[in-house]
C-alpha cells in the first residue's frame, strides 16, 4: 500500500510538470517548487523501495528453475506427451515440494544435480575451523566445508589420464616438465637438494596455492569473501576454471586472526597424502607425482595470513629476503637503493635456513613448517607487482610529463591547474583511442580525468587508475609517445631519461609473456638487465623529481614502492634460477576469484560456503567437459 501511494504521488507530480512546461507564464517559483516536490518525492521512494528490498525475500533464482521446469512439464502433459518420472525435468519440477517451499530449492536441486551426474562428485570435508562471531564478539569452533583435494585429483584422472596430463601439465607435457624439474635441479635452491631421481622429471607436478578476496556485495556483511583454490604451476596457459581449483570459500567477516591457519593446517595435511608415493594412488602407475612447490598472491595476503614481507612498516623485516628498510641514515640500507652496491644487496639475501632460525615455529608460515615451502617461493606475482602496482605510478609520472610539457597541447602557465590538466588529458585520451585503432588492440580503459590520474594539483603523486590488462595498453601507448619525443633533434636530456624508463620496462614485459617457463642464460641476462635498467632509470628520475619545486616539470613524479624492491627481488631470482617470473601472473586467477565472488554472492551467508562449493562443482562439469572436446 505504501509503494502504491508513492505511484499516485509520482504520478501527479509528473502531470505538474507537465503542466508547468506547457504554461509559459509560470513563475520560476513556481518551477523550482514543482520541482523540488518531485525530488523529495523521488527520494522518498528510493528509500523505502530499498528498505522493501532490504526485508522481503526475493524470488530465488532454485525457485525460477522449479517454476520453469514445471512449466515446461505442464506444456508436454497439454499436448499429450507424459514425461517419465525418473526425468530430470520432472525430478526439477518438483523441488521444494512443487515450488511450496522455496526455500528448500535450492538444497533438492543440488541433490537433483548431483543425483543426474551434472556435477563432479568429489567428497567435502567438513573441517574444525575457528570463527569470529560478530553478534556476540566471541571467537568459537565451526565446521566449515572444505573440497578434498585428493578427491577432485581422483575425479579428475577417473575423466580420462590425457584430461589429467592436460590440466596438470599443461601445453609443454612431459618434456616441458622435464626440462624444467632439470633446470630447477640445477640453478634453483629450493630444489637442489630434492630427493627426486631424474627418471621421475615428466611426470612430476609442482602445486601452488593461491588466495584472494573479492567483493561480494549481496547477503554478506562485510561485503566480501575469501577464497583459496590450488592448481599446477604447468597448466598456467589454461583457462581459468581449469587451472585453479577451488579448496574453500568463507566470509570475511567472520574471520578471525585464526581462520586460515586452521585451514592452512588442513590443506597441508592432504597436499602431504596427495604427494606420499607411499599411498597407492591411480596416477602413480602413469608415471606421475604431485610435488607442494610454492604459495601464491597479491602482496596483501602474503603479508597478512603467511606473516611476511610486512612493506607497511618502516623496519623491523621490511622485507623478508633481505635486510632493506624504508627509513635508515644511510640511503644504501633502504629499499630505494637499486643499485649492485646497496647494502642491502651486498649483505646477501636471507636463507630459508636462516629465517627459519631467527622465528619461533608458530611464528613462521605453516606452508614453511608443513609443506617444506621454501622462503622464495612465496610468490607475489607480476600482475599485482607490475601491471597493478607499478605500472600505475609509471603510466601517471609519465603520462603527466606528456601533458605538461605540452606533447598534446601547449600546456598553460597561467589559470587554475585542474582545468588545464582536464583539457589536455581530454587530447591524451583521443590519442590513446587512435593508438589502439591503429594497432588493432581493444581496452576498456575509462577516459583520463585528474581524479583517475590523482593529480588535482601539483603536490599530488600521479597514479593512473586501470585493470591490469589496460594498464598494460597505456604503458606501451606511453613507450612509443616517449621514444618519439626522445628522438626529436630537440630532445632534452631529461626526455631521453624518461624515455630509457619506459622502454626498459616494456622490453621487460615482453619478456615476462614471449619467453617460455624456463630461460635460457641469454634471456635470463637480458632480463636481469632491462629490469636492472629500469629500476635505475625510475630511481634518477625520483631524485630529479624531489629537487623540484613551483611549476617545474617532474614536480611530484615518480613514487617508489615496496613493489619496485620485490621486482628487484624477482629478477634476481630470474637470473639465479632461470625460472620466466612472467608464467607466475595471476590474471587467470583474477578471473577466476571473480567467478567465485559471482557465485557467493547469491548465496546466504549462513550456507554461503556448502552452497558456493555445490555451486562451484556444477560449473567445473562444464568446464572440464568443454576443455576435454578441445584436446
Amino acid at each position: 500500500m505504501q509503494m502504491d501511494g508513492h505511484s499516485d504521488e509520482l504520478n501527479l507530480s509528473f502531470a505538474n510538470l507537465q503542466k508547468i512546461t506547457k504554461n509559459k507564464e509560470t513563475s520560476p517559483e513556481q518551477c523550482f517548487a514543482a520541482v523540488e516536490l518531485a525530488s523529495q518525492r523521488l527520494q522518498l521512494f528510493n528509500e523505502d523501495k530499498a528498505e522493501a528490498n532490504r526485508v522481503t525475500p526475493k524470488s530465488k533464482k532454485a525457485k525460477k528453475v522449479q517454476q520453469l521446469a514445471q512449466k515446461a512439464v505442464q506444456w508436454c502433459n497439454a499436448r499429450g506427451v507424459n514425461l517419465p518420472l525418473n526425468n530430470l525435468i520432472s525430478k526439477i519440477a518438483k523441488i521444494g515440494s512443487s515450488g511450496k517451499h522455496a526455500q528448500n530449492c535450492e538444497r533438492d536441486l543440488q541433490r537433483t544435480i548431483k543425483r543426474f551426474c551434472k556435477s563432479i562428485d568429489v567428497k567435502v570435508d567438513d573441517v574444525p575451523i575457528r570463527l569470529y562471531n560478530p553478534a556476540t564478539q566471541e571467537i568459537y569452533e565451526a565446521k566449515v566445508p572444505v573440497l578434498c583435494p585428493i578427491s577432485v585429483a581422483h575425479a579428475i584422472w577417473a575423466e580420462g589420464p590425457e584430461l589429467f596430463k592436460a590440466i596438470f601439465l599443461g601445453n609443454a607435457g612431459s618434456e616441458g616438465a622435464r626440462k624444467f624439474w632439470c633446470n630447477a635441479k640445477q640453478n634453483a635452491s629450493w630444489f637442489k637438494d630434492s630427493v627426486f631421481t631424474e627418471d621421475q622429471y615428466e611426470g612430476l607436478i609442482p602445486l601452488y596455492l593461491y588466495g584472494d578476496d573479492v567483493d561480494a556485495f549481496r547477503n554478506t556483511d562485510g561485503g566480501a569473501v575469501s577464497a583459496i583454490t590450488w592448481g599446477s604451476d604447468f597448466g598456467y596457459k589454461n583457462p581459468a576454471m581449469v587451472q585453479n581449483l577451488l579448496l574453500c570459500v568463507y566470509a570475511e567477516y567472520t574471520a578471525c586472526e585464526f581462520t586460515h591457519a586452521d585451514l592452512l593446517r588442513h590443506v597441508m595435511d592432504k597436499f602431504k597424502h596427495l604427494s606420499d608415493p607411499r599411498i597407492n594412488h591411480p596416477w602413480h602407475a602413469s608415471g606421475f607425482r604431485f610435488y607442494f612447490a610454492s604459495c601464491r598472491g597479491d602482496l596483501k595476503w602474503i603479508s597478512e595470513k603467511y606473516d611476511l614481507h610486512h612493506y607497511q612498516r618502516n623496519a623491523d623485516e621490511f622485507c623478508s629476503l633481505c635486510s632493506a628498510c624504508k627509513k635508515h641514515e644511510d640511503v644504501r640500507y633502504t629499499f630505494t637503493d637499486f643499485r649492485e652496491t646497496s647494502l642491502h644487496k651486498c649483505g646477501g639475501r636471507v636463507s630459508t635456513l636462516d629465517y627459519m632460525a631467527t622465528k619461533a615455529i608458530e611464528d613462521l608460515p605453516i606452508p614453511m613448517v608443513h609443506g617444506g615451502v621454501a622462503l622464495v617461493r612465496f610468490l607475489h606475482d607480476v600482475t599485482h607487482s607490475q601491471l597493478l602496482g607499478t605500472s600505475k605510478v609509471l603510466n601517471g609520472s609519465i603520462l603527466t610529463y606528456l601533458v605538461e610539457a605540452g606533447h598534446f597541447a601547449p600546456f598553460p602557465r597561467t589559470g587554475i591547474y585542474e582545468l588545464s590538466m582536464t583539457t589536455l588529458l581530454r587530447l591524451a585520451f583521443i590519442n590513446f583511442k587512435r593508438w589502439l585503432r591503429v594497432n588493432q588492440l581493444q581496452a576498456t580503459q575509462a577516459r583520463f580525468t585528474c581524479s583517475r590520474l590523482n593529480r588535482k594539483h601539483r603536490g599530488m603523486f600521479p597514479a593512473l587508475a586501470s585493470k591490469a590488462i589496460n594498464g598494460k595498453r597505456i604503458t606501451f601507448w606511453l613507450c612509443d609517445l616517449a621514444v618519439a619525443r626522445a628522438a626529436r633533434s630537440n630532445a632534452t636530456r631529461l626526455d631521453e631519461d624518461v624515455a630509457v624508463c619506459v622502454w626498459s620496462y616494456c622490453k621487460m614485459l615482453k619478456m615476462f609473456d614471449l619467453c617460455g617457463m624456463v630461460l635460457s642464460d641469454a634471456e635470463a641476462a637480458e632480463l636481469h638487465h632491462l629490469g636492472t635498467l629500469h629500476l635505475l632509470a625510475y630511481a634518477r628520475l625520483r631524485s630529479l623529481s624531489s629537487q623540484t619545486a613551483g611549476k617545474s616539470l617532474l614536480r611530484s613524479s615518480f613514487c617508489i614502492l615496496p613493489k619496485h624492491h620485490y621486482l628487484q627481488h624477482a629478477l634476481d631470482e630470474a637470473l639465479e634460477s632461470r625460472v620466466n617470473p612472467g608464467v607466475y601472473n595471476l590474471l587467470a586467477a583474477e578471473h577466476w576469484v571473480g567467478i567465485i565472488g559471482r557465485i557467493a554472492r547469491t548465496c546466504h551467508r549462513s550456507t554461503l560456503s556448502k552452497r558456493s562449493i555445490e555451486r562451484y562443482l556444477c560449473i567445473l562439469r562444464l568446464r572440464l567437459t568443454s576443455f576435454r572436446r578441445r584436446l
